[in-house]
């Protein structure tokens, strides 16, 4: 592949104990302090593309009563806000399938 695929995240330095490899981007034990956005930026000679994931830990539905369970739930539904499950203490962060399929759609407008 001759592309190039940076990742960083757009609030704040990455953390200290993320980790890139390639495409991927892990970040090990999240907590709290690893809410942000990230991008990850692909170019190649066609051009580039990007895509931001925004990534809110929290101590999950099972701390919270019923009522803020749901208000939680409808808060992020009307704020159009795109929640990724991830299991507690998950090993990464990996949305490269989203950023490929980006990058597919804008090498085809390009081709003739």
């Amino acid at each position: 592949r001759s592309s190039d695929l940076q990742w960083q995240r757009l609030d704040d330095d990455l953390p200290e104990h993320a980790i890139v490899s390639g495409e991927n981007l892990l970040i090990n034990n999240l907590n709290k302090t690893d809410n942000g956005t990230y991008r990850c930026e692909a170019a190649n000679v066609v051009g580039s593309a990007f895509a931001d994931y925004t990534l809110y830990v929290y101590d999950g539905y099972s701390n919270m009563t019923k009522h803020t369970a749901n208000a939680t739930e409808e808060w992020l539904k009307k704020t159009h806000i795109k929640v990724m499950e991830l299991p507690s203490q998950s090993p990464d962060l990996n949305p490269k399938e989203h950023l490929r399929r980006e990058l597919k759609v804008q090498v085809a407008k390009h081709q003739p």
